[in-house]
């Protein structure tokens, strides 16, 4: 039965319907053919319960077979991101995210605390790479995309009172947040555009700190 197994990996089904399948493998199996010789009825069940498996498989999206990501999640879309809906996909290198969406993306750099923890994310038609450091609100959302201005899919609790652009080594940044409190900031380059949103917050010279290391 391994191959049968093997299949039934890949569909999400209960307990209760895998048990209904082999029972409907059992009951149309011939008696008479289980009676001649024991020896050759795994051969019968396990082609019907192939068969079936196929089948529902056939129903199965086909993103559940592929084995890159190291976990998925269907999530709820806003008006940033895919309409009805998207797919947050977990992988475990970089590498294996630029391999996702077919285009070069750099590690932050100029990072104000130290990075405990890192995510790599297909955050539906973004890349988004994650740090995190000690504490609750050291958390770091990065993308790179193709599209220009804030596609950072952060809007904050409530409406920013700082929303403006400072001049870092003659590229344009974008940013907003509270007060001095930089919370999104975002510039684009030759090929890219990048956006950074920081939930603990950045003075203005980090910002200008992280976007010349990028930038050099």
């Amino acid at each position: 039965m391994s191959k049968y197994d093997e299949i039934m990996d890949y569909v999400t089904l209960t307990d209760e319907k895998k048990d209904r399948i082999l029972s409907y493998v059992l009951e149309n199996v011939d008696e008479k053919a289980v009676k001649r010789s024991s020896r050759y009825i795994w051969i019968p069940i396990v082609s019907i319960a192939v068969a079936c498996a196929c089948l529902l498989v056939v129903l199965v999206p086909s993103r559940l077979f592929n084995k890159s990501p190291i976990g998925t999640t269907e999530v709820q879309g806003n008006g940033n991101d895919n309409v009805g809906g998207f797919t947050y996909e977990e992988y475990s290198s970089i590498e294996e995210l630029c391999a996702r969406y077919n285009y070069d993306i750099k590690e932050l750099q100029g990072i104000p605390f130290t990075v405990r923890e890192t995510k790599y994310v297909a955050y539906g038609r973004y890349p988004e790479i994650q740090y995190r450091g000690d504490g609750e609100n050291n958390i770091i959302y990065y993308r790179t995309y193709t599209e220009t201005g804030d596609q950072s899919g952060y809007y904050g609790e409530m409406e920013y009172d700082l929303d403006t652009a400072m001049d870092v080594a003659g590229t344009t940044v974008g940013i907003e947040g509270y007060g001095e409190t930089v919370i999104v900031c975002y510039w684009s380059d030759d090929n890219y555009t990048h956006s950074v949103v920081c939930i603990s917050g950045m003075t203005k010279e980090q910002v200008r700190n992280m976007v010349q290391t990028m930038m050099s």
